[in-house]
């Protein structure tokens, strides 16, 4: 029997999962017709739910090895994403998305506030560019970020996917380095274990949209 693909959404789809929030670093956990989907930021989507026609969290959960090719998928009816981990765990918990996936204990909101006294360089890992997070030299409201420390602890791709407990197991390789000004607004914590990884990085989301310049973009391996 073929491999199944893994879906790909279609851009109408991820220009509404760009407009608002994003759930973590480089995804979104969002509500569909069928039930839940894990999305990362370049269209690739793990349902959270049994279907023949996609790769789909029983396939992860059995072992099958993760498809690299995608299929596009028809438009789907989405609901916004949840706006952070916290949220997207208990909605898959009531939903009864297995918690061998989101783990048991649930997560804690990010509930310190910072306001940058100083320029600072933040990092964002992504599976693929471009960051369409990133427009007009703004970074958008919700996006999450690392912090300069804590990046030098995920040297890898997979090393990235489990420091920041990232939903699919794609090699998050590329590392890009935005520059945010002082007086910018941010949220800060710590990446609760969930989805099948470890987490314990470094958590910081924008509260607003904020001014960023992307200074540079680096390659790491896949591990």
């Amino acid at each position: 029997m073929a491999q199944k693909l893994l879906m790909e959404l279609p851009s109408s789809n991820m220009r509404d999962l760009h407009a608002g929030p994003s759930t973590g670093m480089n995804f979104y956990i969002v509500e569909g017709g069928s039930g839940f989907l894990a999305v990362l930021q370049d269209a690739g989507a793990l349902p959270l739910y049994p279907t023949q026609q996609f790769y789909c969290l029983d396939d992860l959960l059995a072992g099958v090895p993760f498809p690299t090719l995608k299929l596009l998928s028809p438009q789907v009816a989405l609901q916004p994403a949840a706006p952070n981990r916290a949220a997207a765990i208990a909605a898959l918990l009531v939903a009864g998305v297995s918690p061998a996936y989101t783990g048991t204990a649930g997560a804690i909101p990010l509930v310190k506030s910072y306001i940058l006294s100083a320029k600072t360089s933040f990092y964002r890992y992504l599976s693929a560019l471009p960051d369409a997070r990133y427009t007009g030299r703004n970074l958008r409201a919700g996006t999450y970020l690392t912090s300069k420390i804590d990046r030098v602890h995920a040297d890898t791709g997979f090393g990235a996917v489990g420091r920041y407990a990232l939903p699919l197991p794609l090699p998050a390789i590329h590392v890009i380095e935005y520059e945010l000004p002082a007086g910018i607004v941010i949220q800060a914590g710590t990446t609760a274990p969930s989805f099948g990884q470890a987490g314990g990085g470094v958590e910081i989301c924008l509260t607003a949209v904020s001014a960023a310049t992307a200074v540079a973009t680096t390659t790491l391996a896949d591990y």
